[in-house]
This record gives structure tokens, C-alpha cells and sequence, in this order.
């Protein structure tokens, strides 16, 4: 008998551990982007992992600035993931606290507003090609120097502040800079309707003349099939309207010839 009971408990015990493996929550399974279209309205979040630590964006009518908000105080917990999301990001306002978890490539998200009231929604990621292939050769560096219209700024967080663009038409590329928590988030977008063409923008500091920034690839851009999750680790400078970009993929060798980008602004959006 005590044999048979003996049995019992292991197996009741081995099959405790299977389920908690099977359940387990793991940060691949969340990080990058999620869209719902629900009453019309799209709903994109960009989660971007560090550890099991996560921050981002959410934002609807995504080329509107306006309509960012910064996701941040993010964890991946035994259960699934929750975070935070801060819409008046200038002053840290949390208007949003959400908790979800993903299954079979689909995250159902439950977010509580200020007032208590709450919202589920189902997720998907991109139906468009969630990752692309490096450039044919690699990155390419522009062939003539950056020449700035004047001596380039001190860098404050006013004169970064703001839409910066390059390009034209629903291809051009939008970098979205607000204030955050004493400090500076935002994203890139170009079109801004999926993710497949959005990252983050994180760890914005600046010295001097010198602004610095990453640009955050968690599941999609150049490079992700090849190399995984990555950062453009970016420099620039300001003169007058014209922001300049020196980009490094954080997956090159040291030596790797900057890539670079002119971005005009600070822009009015006009909806």
C-alpha cells in the first residue's frame, strides 16, 4: 500500500513539474510588436525585453504624435506579462495598467484605465513579412560628407523634443521624440500602419553637441533574421532644422562606416 501511494505522489508530482514547464512564460513569446483592429481603430504595442524587464510604445493612428504613449514598468511574470502605460508622458501619468498573457502567436491583453474601467483585446503580430533579410552588401554609408547649415546646438531636451522627418509620401520615415520621466522615449515609424516599420527609440541621452539614442529592433527591420533582436546605436547632431543621424547596427564590427540620415524638423503634425 505504501508502495502504491508512494507511486502516486511522484507521479502527481511529475506531472505538477510538466504542467509548470508546459506553462512556463518566456520573453520571446512577447517581445516585439502586437496589433488589434478592433471598431475601427488600430491598436499597436511594441514591447521591447531587457532581461525579463520590458518598456515600449502603444499608440492608435500611429504617424499622429500625439497618440504615442510610453509602455514601461513591464515584467514577465509566472502567469504571463504586465506593464504599464503612461499617456501623459511629460508628466508620468499612468492611465493604463495592462496584463496579459500570449498562446499560439496570440496576446489577449487586458487594460484597466485611471478610472477602473477596462478593455480586453486580442493580438496578432504583423500580417505583413514580420522580418526582413540585411540589404543585398550590407548597409551602405553615404558617399559624401554631412555639411550642417551652422555650427551645431548644444543638445537640450527642448530642441529634441518633437517630429522629425525624412522622406516624403506614407513611406517617410517619422522619429518621435516626448518627454518621459526626466528624460526623452519615442519611436521611428514609415508607413506607421504595422510593425514591421516601427521600433522604439530608448536611451536618449546627450553631452555637449552630441545626441545619442538607440533604435530598438525586437522582431523586425534589416538585420533580424540574421542577427536576432538589436539595436541601431545612433549619434547626432542639430543645426538649425536638419537633425543628423550616424548609425551603427549594434551587430557590426567595431570600424563599421556609419550609416547615415538627415531628418528635418521639429514638425507640426497636421492629422
Amino acid at each position: 500500500m505504501r508502495n502504491i501511494m508512494m507511486k502516486r505522489s511522484i507521479a502527481l508530482m511529475l506531472l505538477a513539474t510538466l504542467a509548470a514547464v508546459a506553462s512556463a512564460q518566456e520573453v520571446k513569446d512577447y517581445r516585439g510588436g502586437w496589433i488589434a483592429d478592433d471598431g475601427g481603430v488600430r491598436h499597436v504595442y511594441l514591447l521591447v525585453a531587457s532581461g525579463k524587464k520590458f518598456t515600449g510604445i502603444y499608440c492608435t493612428d500611429c504617424s499622429n504624435p500625439a497618440n504615442l504613449a510610453i509602455v514601461d514598468d513591464g515584467e514577465l511574470t509566472a502567469s504571463g506579462i504586465r506593464f504599464k502605460v503612461y499617456t501623459d508622458t511629460a508628466n508620468g501619468v499612468v492611465i493604463g495598467e495592462a496584463s496579459g498573457k500570449a498562446s499560439n502567436g496570440e496576446l489577449t491583453l487586458t487594460r484597466k484605465d485611471g478610472n477602473g474601467a477596462s478593455k480586453t483585446l486580442t493580438l496578432h503580430r504583423s500580417p505583413f513579412t514580420h522580418v526582413k533579410p540585411a540589404p543585398p552588401g550590407g548597409f551602405q554609408p553615404l558617399t559624401k560628407a554631412y555639411e550642417p547649415p551652422v555650427t551645431p546646438y548644444r543638445i537640450t531636451a527642448d530642441k529634441v523634443v518633437g517630429l522629425w522627418l525624412a522622406g516624403n509620401g506614407p513611406n517617410k520615415q517619422n522619429f518621435m521624440f516626448k518627454r518621459f520621466n526626466g528624460g526623452i522615449r519615442g519611436m521611428v515609424c514609415g508607413p506607421c500602419t504595422t510593425t514591421d516599420n516601427m521600433a522604439v527609440l530608448e536611451n536618449v541621452r546627450w553631452e555637449g553637441d552630441k545626441l545619442h539614442f538607440d533604435i530598438a529592433h525586437e522582431d523586425s527591420g534589416p538585420g533580424i533574421v540574421e542577427h536576432g533582436p538589436h539595436k541601431n546605436v545612433t549619434t547626432a547632431t542639430i543645426a538649425r532644422n536638419e537633425m543628423h543621424l550616424w548609425v551603427v547596427p549594434s551587430f557590426e564590427a567595431p570600424g563599421f562606416t556609419p550609416v547615415e540620415m538627415t531628418l528635418l524638423g521639429p514638425v507640426t503634425y497636421q492629422p
